[in-house]
């Protein structure tokens, strides 16, 4: 193979779909500019709360001193809030309320919202940002049992945290102030769908869990689930990250790529340097029986540009040997030392085993 696809670094021509709303132009613009086909199959869109009676609880019980942390999921659900409660109260004094108590963002962007009202937020959840790193970070600081919760949600409720919250002995109210319907115009998802089944698509990119949902509950519409699943045994499947992911695997489908930061740039970026090979892989793999939606890593079929012709000095070194499954005068393992921050299999199995037990066993 051409050593300038070995090392890619633009989608040379793929054809990408992408289900993104809200920032579907920059990254579309994005694809184009890295050299693939981008094809825009918005499949959701935010509808807010207009008028949430949980919110306005929310406020009188907080200026009332009967909240202990509130957490913030995200940057415009936190924003919608404050907009509910200022028509009920002043924000001053739903500044000062939130002053007084634990506030917890998950991540930068809820943060940034909290700054602005002049709240300094006493946690911020580290990347990849999902429920786990927020139920680390109050773990972190003592025990919860007893302690009045609110929780800001976006568009669908998290029951994996509101259930881990309450196991700790936590009081916990959830606050809703944006939710997900369908756009209203359906036509450009079913072309993007019909494109998948006719093949005409290489990658699809997914940004949230609920575009998952979406795609197949109009796919179902259309009598075309099942042909959909086939299609995207054969598509290169990007994620943008851990709650994504979780999203597309409870749907039976395997993710292809997932970036290191949760930022629409660095999925796109990610799968712009790999999407042509993760692409042969995929085909290959499905084309000798491989189920790509189940398969790891080590189980998928590597296609034969990639097992020759190259030029690569470190082709036929024995790590990369190893990662081929071929045979190796020695076994080499590679230590990655930030792995652990983000990998969930990697966690789950450090939660069980010292590193140096992992060392020392294979299996692991």
């Amino acid at each position: 193979m051409d050593r300038r696809i070995r090392m890619a670094t633009g989608f040379h021509g793929l054809r990408v779909v992408t289900f993104e709303s809200r920032h579907s132009q920059e990254m579309n613009e994005l694809i184009r500019r890295l050299g693939g086909v981008a094809r825009a199959a918005p499949a959701m869109r935010e509808l807010p709360v207009p008028q949430s009676p949980s919110a306005l609880e929310f406020a009188d019980n907080l200026l009332a001193g009967h909240v202990d942390i509130a957490i913030f999921l995200t940057g415009v659900g936190a924003r919608a809030l404050m907009s509910i409660m200022e028509r009920a109260h002043p924000r001053a004094a739903i500044v000062t309320g939130l002053s007084r108590i634990v506030t917890v963002a998950r991540g930068t962007k809820p943060e940034a919202a909290l700054r602005e009202w002049g709240v300094s937020p006493t946690l911020t959840a580290t990347e990849p940002n999902t429920w786990r790193e927020v139920l680390a970070v109050l773990d972190n600081v003592g025990p919860i049992d007893g302690k009045r919760i609110v929780v800001q949600e976006y568009g669908q409720s998290n029951p994996l945290l509101i259930d881990a919250l309450q196991q700790r002995g936590a009081d916990v109210t959830s606050v809703p102030v944006y939710t997900w319907a369908l756009p209203e115009d359906l036509e450009p998802l079913k072309a993007g769908i019909r494109a998948i089944i006719d093949g005409n698509i290489d990658v699809a990119v997914f940004t949230t869990g609920q575009q998952v949902r979406h795609l197949l509950h109009v796919a179902d519409s259309m009598d075309a689930e099942q042909p959909l699943r086939e299609a995207l045994r054969r598509v290169v499947i990007g994620s943008i990250g851990p709650m994504t992911s979780e999203a597309l695997h409870a749907e039976g489908f395997g993710v292809d790529f997932e970036p290191d930061g949760s930022k629409m740039t660095c999925l796109v970026r990610g799968l712009a340097r790999s999407a042509v090979l993760l692409q042969q892989r995929k085909i290959a793999s499905e084309a000798a029986g491989v189920d790509t939606t189940r398969a790891r890593r080590i189980d998928m079929v590597w296609s034969a540009e990639e097992n020759g012709g190259s030029i690569d000095p470190l082709h036929d070194s024995p790590f990369l040997r190893a990662c081929r499954r071929e045979k190796t005068a020695y076994t080499p393992i590679w230590i990655m030392r930030q792995a652990g921050r983000y990998q969930r299999a990697y966690r789950q199995i450090r939660a069980r085993h010292s590193f140096l037990e992992m060392c020392k066993t294979p299996e692991l």
